[in-house]
């Protein structure tokens, strides 16, 4: 095996930025939080402009199959290495590049207590206080809440729009909407049809005909101002679709804000043992957050192998 050379380069600051910019300059996985405080940057930048050494920063260049196993600089979303390309992965100067970057873009660092599991499950915990007291129900009783204005809010997919509508709700006026998190990513599901395999030409052309006719954009905007959801094409126009649907459309033109549904990343069983975990937290205020944690986790072990 060939042995890896250290190579010292010098970097000017605008390729830094560009670098981190175009997703080749990462942080791997394994790296520790962002940990400095404001008068530690404030110190960097005064001994740049001293002209004092701010010392050296060490990458590893490695190779495209670690692509994925990166942690965005100061939790702040940015575009996805491709996976045929090599990536910069900081090893050593993390705290001063992702001072270096914010400052430059005067951007704010997402402290990693933010995005914490443990962080995030305490949320709930307090959230629950907010919940309609009768507990659990199936998401239509809820938008039926909502639509009566004994509910103030739900969490749900683009698909409880179309009960909107039919209420006779106009979004942007009388209801509204917005992507839950720091970031508008916009989780991506959706259905298909399936057609029978035949080798009769006229029912080919048939099926062919409708596929083309379900998927042309002045269907696709047709359907989803009745649906609730937006269209699966990018290119269409959307200018007569509703502020909701706006947001949605928004969303998906960035690929980074694209977060595949969990059933197309994981098992049915998995799925289905981690929602069991999180209702049975919900419905248990006695249930701590460590005791969530490890159930959570302890589901990823048995359902998940």
């Amino acid at each position: 095996m060939q042995a890896s050379k250290i190579e010292v380069v010098r970097w000017e600051l605008p390729r830094l930025v560009m670098s981190i910019d175009e997703g080749k300059l990462r942080i791997p996985d394994f790296q520790r939080a962002w940990v400095w405080e404001r008068t530690k940057v404030v110190a960097l930048l005064d001994s740049i402009y001293r002209e004092f050494p701010i010392g050296s920063f060490f990458f590893w260049r490695a190779p495209t199959i670690y692509n994925k196993y990166f942690r965005d600089i100061g939790g702040l979303r940015l575009p996805p290495p491709r996976l045929s390309e090599e990536v910069l992965f900081i090893l050593d100067g993390q705290q001063r590049i992702t001072s270096l970057y914010v400052v430059s873009h005067a951007r704010q660092v997402i402290a990693r207590h933010e995005q914490d599991p443990y962080a995030d499950a305490a949320m709930t915990d307090k959230l629950r206080a907010y919940a309609d007291p009768a507990g659990p129900q199936d998401w239509n009783q809820v938008t039926a809440g909502v639509i009566s204005g004994k509910i103030a809010m739900q969490v749900m997919g683009d698909w409880a729009k179309g009960e909107l509508l039919a209420a006779n709700l106009t979004p942007g006026k009388e209801v509204g909407c917005a992507l839950v998190g720091k970031e508008a990513n916009f989780m991506m599901g959706g259905d298909i049809f399936v057609f029978a395999k035949t080798t009769d030409k006229d029912q080919i052309a048939a099926q062919a005909m409708l596929a083309k006719t379900m998927i042309s954009p002045e269907t696709q905007v047709l359907f989803n101002n009745k649906k609730g959801s937006i269209p699966i094409r990018t290119d269409v126009d959307t200018s007569k679709m509703d502020v909701c649907a706006q947001i949605g459309v928004k969303a998906v033109q960035d690929p980074a804000g694209q977060a595949p549904a969990a059933n197309m990343l994981i098992s049915a069983d998995l799925d289905g043992a981690l929602q069991d975990v999180v209702t049975k937290f919900w419905s248990t205020p006695a249930m701590t957050t460590d005791q969530f944690i490890e159930a959570y986790a302890k589901a990823f072990k048995t359902a998940g192998n």
